[in-house]
């Protein structure tokens, strides 16, 4: 991960890889979700529906986090998050989600051009 987030400042881009660092994360010992509030990173299975009118759009994502060796790690769990653009997000996907409650909302998507 680079030092800065495109579109955030230098201090919510360290805040934003603070919450992702996770301490002891690894693939074969990986973390409970639940642990956690805030930020979350994941990994879209199959896509999301884009919002229509005031329906937000959904998808399934596999949770994610960077553990000590900078290295991407499955959190083994899927959730279920809403999609609040009107734009459709593809399958494959690195996004960033919020935790609203009980409920993930897609805060960005992965850039790709």
């Amino acid at each position: 991960m680079s030092d800065q987030v495109a579109g955030f400042s230098v201090a919510d881009a360290t805040e934003i890889k603070r919450r992702t660092l996770v301490e002891g994360a690894s693939a074969t010992q990986p973390l409970q979700f639940e642990q956690f509030d805030g930020w979350f990173l994941a990994f879209t299975t199959a896509g999301a529906t884009a919002r229509s009118g005031s329906t937000l759009g959904s998808g399934t994502a596999d949770l994610k986090a960077v553990d000590n060796t900078n290295a991407i790690v499955d959190l083994s769990r899927e959730v279920t998050f809403y999609n609040w653009s009107a734009t459709a997000i593809g399958a494959n996907k690195y996004i960033w989600l919020m935790r609203y409650g009980p409920r993930f909302v897609v805060i960005s998507e992965e850039c790709t051009e």
